[in-house]
């Protein structure tokens, strides 16, 4: 196998932690979008200028999925990546499922963007896949097509590393689930999410959205919400407010903005204490910020809406995190971080909260970059920023090319884009990567795509961490 020819052939530094960054349907256009109105994009380079500084590796990626959910015909050849279906001018005739956030149907002129819709992924499916080195279908988590649970790497490792996950969305989504070594057949159900994540021993520490008691605008509800949690029971054992009858660690539930800070901070809670197990749940619902009162309903301009004050950053959990971490005994670890409400803005076509989201999680970059700088450098880390799959956002269509770049405008404006869909596409989307055993993305990337250049497959993200820390590889 590919894999092992890699593992014999080249060697580096083994990493003492692997931190994985997923940006949420954060197709280049996106990520490209977010830097060209904070002015810090390096039309040159082609890229952030986060990711411009030397030792930054960059390949494509391509995400697509076996099919289009759980015992649905498998349709792998035509679902897999193919720089001719994706970027063809053929031109057609015809509608897009949705009805279009400006009250049209969305049209499409050109065969490609058909392609895309019929075979876009989703974030259980290509998360599982990054997570288990194996193609599955959308709709799941950690679950093979022939319905049965596949090894995660996040199970692989825990007994000698920690293993810790944070989210701007639901703890228990679908990005974080699938990293957290949670297995289900379908990605809603929240109850087995809840019970592999929190009733299990995988994870140390867990921070996201998805709290019961708050609303999306992080007021205090009249009654509690369980949503995210399957059941009150599952609430009322992980808050400490039922007796806790798990063989697991319990865990200590963090879910105020001055313990947030306090863990960013000193890694410590305002007590001093350092707990060993840590639910953060931010006080808010669905989101860290992007289902703020009158933010998605406004479709406003990025920072026009006021933020909640009570609600942790993206940033400010991912350093408590961190710092938690950098404690344990185990002394490394595997992270995932996920900016996750960028695609939720996506969805609905709101390019200023999606630009918003995206600056958040550009800004956890550099905050995990600095922690790396000061915590063994690059020789003892791994990062990997990336995302799970992309979206219909681009410049305007023309005759010829339905995929142009979006345009510049200058910092602070919003670039002139499109949206062709509400919903993912199946375009390569960016990685991007520095530290030990990066190299190992360059190798893998053996396919070449007409406008991105080489890229590797989803799936290669799991073998590019195998490698890092020297793991057999559970498929073989």
């Amino acid at each position: 196998m590919l894999w092992t020819s890699l593992l014999l052939a080249t060697a580096s530094a083994q990493p003492d932690n692997i931190i994985v960054m997923i940006a949420d349907g954060g197709s280049y256009d996106i990520f490209a979008a977010a830097a060209m109105f904070e002015g810090t994009y390096d039309a040159e380079a082609g890229r952030p200028q986060t990711y411009t500084s030397p030792g930054w590796i960059e390949v494509a990626k391509a995400n697509g999925t076996l099919g289009r959910k759980l015992g649905a015909p498998l349709e792998p050849e035509w679902r897999r990546y193919d720089p001719k279906k994706a970027w063809s001018r053929k031109r057609t005739e015809g509608t897009l499922l949705g009805g279009g956030h400006e009250g049209e149907a969305y049209v499409h002129q050109f065969a490609s963007t058909a392609w895309h819709a019929d075979t876009e992924p989703d974030s259980a499916g290509t998360m599982s896949q990054m997570m288990t080195g194996t193609k599955t279908v959308n709709g799941v988590i950690n679950w093979s097509p022939d319905n049965t649970p596949v090894p995660a790497f996040a199970e692989l490792v825990h007994t000698d590393h920690a293993v810790g996950i944070v989210s701007s969305v639901p703890y228990n989504h679908a990005t974080p689930a699938a990293a957290a070594g949670a297995h289900a057949a379908n990605r809603s159900d929240t109850e087995t999410l809840t019970a592999h994540m929190l009733m299990t021993d995988i994870c140390d520490v867990v921070m996201g959205a998805g709290h019961p008691q708050f609303d999306n605008n992080g007021a205090v509800r009249s009654k509690p919400h369980y949503r995210y949690f399957g059941n009150g029971t599952n609430w009322l054992q992980v808050s400490g407010q039922a007796p806790w009858p798990h063989e697991a660690r319990p865990w200590t539930v963090v879910d105020t903005a001055p313990a947030f800070t306090s863990l960013a901070a000193l890694g410590t809670l305002p007590d001093g204490s350092t707990p060993e197990r840590v639910l953060g749940l931010a006080p808010v619902s669905a989101t860290l910020q992007a289902n703020r009162l009158g933010a998605r309903a406004s479709r406003s301009h990025p920072g026009r809406v006021p933020r909640i004050d009570s609600v942790p950053s993206l940033e400010t959990m991912t350093l408590g995190a961190l710092r938690l971490l950098e404690q344990r005994d185990e002394d490394s670890f595997f992270l995932m971080v996920e900016g996750g409400a960028a695609d939720w803005a996506a969805h609905a076509n709101q390019a200023g909260i999606m630009i918003e989201e995206m600056l958040a999680f550009d800004r956890t970059v550099k905050t995990v970059v600095g922690w790396i700088e000061s915590h063994g450098g690059w020789d003892k880390n791994l990062l990997i920023v990336t995302a799970d799959h992309g979206h219909l956002f681009q410049g305007v269509p023309t005759r010829t090319d339905p995929f142009p770049p979006i345009t510049d405008n200058g910092a602070g404006r919003v670039p002139t884009h499109t949206w062709l869909w509400d919903n993912h596409s199946n375009h390569l989307v960016p990685v991007y990567a520095r530290g030990a055993g990066a190299d190992a993305l360059t190798q893998l990337a053996d396919e070449r795509d007409t406008r991105r250049g080489a890229y590797i497959q989803d799936t290669e993200i799991f073998d590019t961490m195998l490698r890092a820390w020297k793991l057999p590889d559970p498929r073989e």
